[in-house]
């Protein structure tokens, strides 16, 4: 099972000390997570270009030698993982190809729609109260098996940005556990009838 990282978390901090202790608290969910049961954490490719503080990107971070080493290599070898979540969200299934629009508050919301389509968890930094939620309604939009008719849906995405957030979440957890089929979730996926997608529709 992997864990999806939602990019709209990511936000400029007035201080470097504070987005360190954000990238701390994110990797410190991480790894509680890995203990019940996930493993990779996907992201955008995107994602270590961001800022997280003025003039200081994630990237900086992941190589800013005043960070924990061990929390600095654990992010850099997730951060070089593929598939990326732009590259899962493209995969191509050649007997029915279908499209896909997430959002969130009028957002293209990557992670998250990797998330629901995976029927996985998805994490954010702590760093507003928008993310202190354990379920997070995402706007879905995809083209009908047929091609005909546009979809719009709203469904709900597993999230946590908070180590509590987690506890709250552990009858969810014992069972996505239970019921995992494969190492990136593709035959839940496939039962759910979402992951055809050949592309994403997004707007950067």
């Amino acid at each position: 099972m992997d864990v999806f990282f939602n990019e709209l978390s990511i936000k400029s901090a007035e201080h470097i000390t504070i987005a360190h202790r954000w990238m701390i608290g994110l990797l410190t969910l991480y790894k509680i997570a890995c203990e019940n049961g996930f493993k990779d954490l996907r992201m955008s490719v995107l994602v270590p270009q961001q800022a997280i503080s003025t003039d200081y990107t994630i990237y900086d971070w992941a190589y800013d030698k005043r960070v924990d080493m061990d929390t600095r290599m654990l992010f850099l070898t997730e951060m070089s993982k593929r598939p990326y979540v732009d590259e899962l969200l493209e995969g191509e299934d050649a007997s029915n190809k279908r499209l896909f629009e997430f959002k969130y508050n009028g957002k293209t919301a990557n992670g998250l729609g990797a998330a629901y389509m995976f029927d996985s968890l998805a994490i954010s930094i702590d760093n507003d109260q928008e993310w202190d939620k354990t379920l997070i309604e995402l706007n879905v939009t995809a083209l009908s098996e047929d091609a005909d008719s546009v979809i719009n849906t709203v469904e709900q995405v597993v999230h946590a940005s908070k180590s509590s957030h987690l506890t709250t979440l552990k009858s969810w957890l014992l069972n996505r556990k239970k019921n995992d089929c494969s190492h990136w979730g593709y035959s839940l996926a496939e039962e759910r009838g979402i992951i055809t997608a050949s592309k994403i529709l997004r707007r950067y």
